[in-house]
C-alpha cells in the first residue's frame, strides 16, 4: 500500500477538520495514512484508526522548521503523496520545497469560495509538485480557475458525511427540555460558527419579521468570536425569551432532529455541508442561494434559496413552509433521495482514485 501524509493547521473543529476524519476513516484500510498537525489539534484527538501522527507547534502562517520537519518525515518514511488541507498547510510543503528540496507530489483541497488574488499564492498553487487541486464544489473551482495554469488540476469533489449518522438518529425533544421550549411549538434553527460568513445577524431579523406572524422558536447552535455581539442583538430586540444561543455542541446528529425547518443565511460557503446535515436528518430548509449551495440545494425542489441578506423573502419562505405541510413534505423526500450523492463513503472513494492517477 501506498503512503499519504496530510497536513492540516487548523486547532478547532468544523467542517474541513470532520472531512478530513472522514476521508481518513474510509480510507483506513486502503493505504498507509499519517497526520501531520498540531501538537493541540482537535483533530489529532479525534482520529481513532493507527496511524502515525507528527505534531508540531503552530506559530503563524509560516515556519520554517515545521517545513523542515515535514521534509524529514516524509524522506525517511517513504511517503508517495502529501495531501494539503488548508492554506498554512500549502505554505509549510511549499517551503518544504524550495527551501529544503522536497520532490513529494501532492494535492490541495480547497474549500473556500475566493480568487487566488496574491502573487506568492499563486505561486504556491502552480507549482509543478501540485498535481492536483481538489474543490469542494464546481463553484469554488468556477471562482479559483482563472487564476491556474493547468486547468486539468483542478477537479471537484463534493464534500460529504455520514449519512447513516443521521437518518437512524430519533427526535428526542433535548433542545426543547434544554430551552424549556413546548414540545408542540415550531422550532426554527441553523448550525455554523458565529462568524461574519454565517450572517446570524440575518437569521436574527429574519426571526423577528415571522414572530410578527408567527409563533415560533429559534435557536443558533456553535460558538465563534461573535457570540457577545449576536447576544447583545438579541437582547437589543427583546428576543431572548424566543431567540436561544445553544453553543458549539458534540451531538449535532442527536440535536438537529429537534429542528422543524432550518434556516441558513450564511454569505459564502465552500459547499455548505451543514445542509448535508440537515437533508439527512429529514428537516427542510430554507437557505441563501451562494457559493456551491444551489449543488446541494435545487430551488423548490428539495428547498428553498433566497438571495443572501434578504431579510423578508426568507422570513416569507419560512412562514410558507410553516403553513404548508405538502411542501415542507415534499422537500423531505426530494432531500433524502439527492443525499445519497453526498456521502463520506463516495467523497473518499473519489479521492482515493485521485492518489492513484497520480501515483500509479
Amino acid at each position: 500500500m501506498f503512503h499519504v501524509t496530510h497536513i492540516s493547521t487548523a486547532k478547532t473543529w468544523r467542517g474541513g477538520e470532520q472531512q478530513i476524519y472522514y476521508l481518513m476513516n474510509h480510507l483506513n484500510s486502503k493505504i498507509n495514512q499519517s497526520i501531520f498537525c498540531p501538537y493541540n489539534a482537535v483533530l489529532l484527538n479525534k482520529i481513532e484508526i493507527p496511524i502515525n501522527k507528527i505534531t508540531f507547534n503552530k506559530r503563524g502562517s509560516i515556519n520554517i522548521l515545521v517545513a523542515r520537519k515535514l521534509k524529514k518525515y516524509t524522506v525517511e518514511n517513504k511517503v508517495d503523496l502529501v495531501h494539503i488541507h488548508d492554506s498554512h498547510a500549502h505554505n509549510i510543503y511549499f517551503l518544504a520545497c524550495i527551501l529544503f528540496g522536497l520532490k513529494i507530489p501532492a494535492i490541495i483541497t480547497r474549500r473556500i469560495e475566493k480568487p487566488i488574488t496574491n502573487i506568492v499564492s499563486k505561486y504556491k498553487y502552480n507549482h509543478q509538485n501540485i498535481q492536483k487541486i481538489i474543490c469542494v464544489s464546481d463553484a469554488v473551482k468556477e471562482t479559483i480557475s482563472p487564476f491556474i495554469t493547468d486547468k486539468e488540476k483542478l477537479k471537484t469533489i463534493h464534500s460529504g458525511i455520514d449519512i447513516d449518522k443521521y437518518n437512524k438518529t430519533a427526535k428526542d425533544y433535548i433542545l426543547h427540555k434544554t430551552f424549556n421550549i413546548p414540545t408542540s411549538s415550531i422550532l426554527i434553527g441553523t448550525i455554523g460558527a458565529l462568524t461574519n460568513q454565517k450572517d446570524h445577524f440575518t437569521f436574527i431579523d429574519v426571526a423577528e419579521k415571522i414572530l410578527l406572524k408567527k409563533e415560533a422558536y429559534f435557536i443558533i447552535i456553535g460558538s465563534g468570536k461573535l457570540e457577545k455581539e449576536i447576544k447583545e442583538t438579541i437582547n437589543n430586540k427583546k428576543l431572548q425569551s424566543r431567540i436561544f444561543l445553544a453553543g458549539f455542541r458534540n451531538d449535532i446528529p442527536t440535536i438537529i432532529k429537534d429542528l422543524d425547518i432550518f434556516l441558513f443565511t450564511s454569505i459564502f460557503e465552500g459547499l455548505g455541508t451543514v445542509l448535508l446535515d440537515a437533508m439527512a436528518s429529514g428537516i427542510p430548509i430554507v437557505s441563501t442561494d451562494v457559493s456551491g449551495i444551489p449543488e446541494i440545494i435545487e430551488n423548490d425542489k428539495n428547498g428553498l434559496l433566497s438571495k443572501p441578506k434578504d431579510t423578508t423573502n426568507l422570513a416569507s419562505q419560512v412562514l410558507e413552509l410553516i403553513e404548508n405541510d405538502e411542501r415542507r413534505n415534499l422537500f423531505i423526500k426530494n432531500g433524502l433521495l439527492k443525499i445519497n450523492q453526498f456521502s463520506a463513503e463516495n467523497m473518499a472513494q473519489q479521492n482515493f482514485e485521485t492518489y492513484l492517477d497520480i501515483i500509479q
